[in-house]
């Protein structure tokens, strides 16, 4: 049994007297477009240029990254809009991100956190591996503990 679709939100009640406990989060969702460049790759490298840092992992030590482990599951059907998404579910998101940060500035956040996750997980404390099918791919994080029971 794993977690349940990105859309639903499973809550029980214990009593009438105890407000109900959600058991699920589905966290973040992240994609990466290719945009008008010939590959992801060349997008995610050019973006970083523009950005004034050095390397990938310099930009990932300047952002507030999702903290400890996550599950990566993989969204069926990403990739195939051309827009980059980057944004979380409900009320427990896991970072914030701010008001004026630019278009460019999520879309890089989007394609290190991708460069991060491992087929089945993400951690901040990978390295940063940017290749198309790791780029190509959308994935939604979720908290291990949150679908069950402690």
């Amino acid at each position: 049994m794993g977690p349940p679709p990105n859309n639903c939100v499973h809550v029980i009640s214990r009593s009438l007297f105890v407000t109900p406990l959600r058991l699920f989060y589905s966290g973040l969702k992240i994609e990466f477009a290719v945009d008008r460049f010939p590959s992801r790759v060349e997008r995610a490298r050019h973006l970083l240029a523009a950005s004034g840092h050095d390397s990938a992992a310099e930009f990932a030590r300047s952002l507030r990254l999702p903290a400890g482990g996550w599950h990566c599951r993989t969204i069926e059907g990403a990739g195939d809009e051309d827009q980059d998404i980057l944004y979380g579910y409900g009320d427990h998101l896991l970072w914030p991100l701010g008001e004026g940060v630019t278009a460019e500035t999520r879309a890089l956040t989007a394609a290190v956190i991708l460069g991060m996750c491992a087929p089945g997980f993400f951690s901040p404390d990978r390295p940063v591996i940017w290749s198309e099918a790791r780029l190509a791919r959308g994935v939604a994080l979720v908290k291990p503990w949150s679908y069950y029971a402690p």
